[in-house]
């Protein structure tokens, strides 16, 4: 059967470095270019690499598999996966160097026995609920998170990265609440 759809997308590698590096050129600090769900359909080692010749530092991705993908293809950079799911190839992905992104203390504590075994040190990001109801540690566990992730990097299995939160929406109601919260989290991951 054809196809009667006027519709099609045209994707430019050169636009996708372009718009990167305008992008850092504008906002002046490093920039994580997010190429989950295949580089949202359009390929993720073709937009990464165009993404990353534009000017940006770290990728993003949602699971261990295609932050794996990507260190297969031969994607050195930093790379950030936030959704561990119970099935997760987690040794894999600590042994390739990928970020891990941690909601919980029992994840963090996961990681941080994979990393000891295989005598490494992970790099992870705590992500804190700010809204989007839909992944982050809750703000009544942050005290408890931001304690197991000290102890974990004092004994050198984990290093902390960042604290990041995912935008519940583009509104100015719903990002400012979430940037309060976030400046919160943060406060308090400083102590």
């Amino acid at each position: 059967m054809e196809d009667s759809s006027p519709s099609k997308a045209i994707i430019s590698t050169d636009a996708v470095r372009h718009n990167v590096a305008r992008l850092r050129q504008l906002c002046g600090v490093p920039v994580m270019a997010v190429v989950k769900a295949d580089g949202f359909g359009l390929g993720a080692e073709r937009v990464a690499r165009a993404a990353l010749a534009g000017g940006a530092t770290e990728l993003g991705v949602a699971t261990c598999e295609e932050a794996l993908a990507l260190r297969s293809a031969g994607v050195e950079e930093p790379i950030l996966a936030w959704l561990i799911h119970d099935d997760a190839p987690l040794a894999d992905a600590v042994n390739g160097s990928i970020r891990l992104s941690m909601t919980s203390v029992a994840q963090l504590e996961k990681i941080a026995n994979i990393a000891a075994t295989q005598h490494r040190c992970a790099e992870i990001e705590l992500e804190l609920e700010t809204g989007m109801h839909r992944s982050g540690a809750a703000r009544s566990d942050w005290e408890e998170l931001f304690a197991a992730a000290s102890d974990a990097e004092n004994r050198g299995s984990v290093r902390v990265i960042g604290v990041w939160t995912h935008l519940a929406g583009a509104d100015r109601l719903a990002y400012s609440a979430a940037l309060t919260l976030l400046d919160e989290g943060l406060a308090r991951a400083r102590r």
